[in-house]
């Protein structure tokens, strides 16, 4: 009985360490996708919707070769009330 305990034991561990491994390499594939969909110009909102992840998470793997959608234009400087001189 014990060595049947033990048996079952070896065999769900190896299926858990087999799919880490999956998980993990589907994980890297769709990052270069992502990457890949970035390059080629499509929206992150459509990526997002694509992948079922968040907005936030898409614009997160943006290469680095790829521009952000929106550069530059801080806030403008408040005008504040001169004071006494």
């Amino acid at each position: 009985m014990a060595q049947d305990l033990r048996q079952q034991l070896a065999e769900i561990a190896q299926r858990r360490v087999n799919a880490e491994a999956e998980a993990k390499a589907l994980n890297d594939q769709e990052q270069e996708l992502i990457a890949q969909a970035w390059r080629e110009h499509v929206p992150p909102a459509e990526i997002a919707e694509l992948v079922g992840r968040s907005a936030a998470h898409v614009r997160k793997l943006r290469p680095d070769d790829v521009p952000p959608l929106r550069l530059g234009g801080g806030a403008a400087p408040k005008k504040g009330r001169r004071g006494k001189r």
